[in-house]
């Protein structure tokens, strides 16, 4: 928001959040530059005791990896491959 007023020349933010910025809002107006800071995991939290929905979950995201559709899902959402 602040870069769309012209009260900032540039912001730090989560790739991903950023990248779907840009592609979903910024109008051609802004553009990723640079290498990333640091690099942080995400993870996804599951109830105590459900060792078998984690491991489903797991067990999918493998899959969606190695036959390449969470590049193709991170390239549509986000507008590059992811690194």
């Amino acid at each position: 928001m602040e870069l769309g007023t012209n009260r900032a020349d540039a912001v730090l933010h989560d790739t991903p959040n950023i990248l779907y910025f840009i592609k979903t809002a910024g109008n051609g107006q802004f553009k990723a530059v640079g290498d990333s800071l640091e690099a942080q995991q995400y993870g996804i939290a599951f109830p105590k005791g459900s060792d078998e929905l984690r491991d489903k979950v797991n067990g999918a995201l493998k899959t969606l990896r190695e036959n390449g559709t969470y590049n193709e899902i991170y390239k549509k959402w986000f507008g590059t491959e992811p690194k």
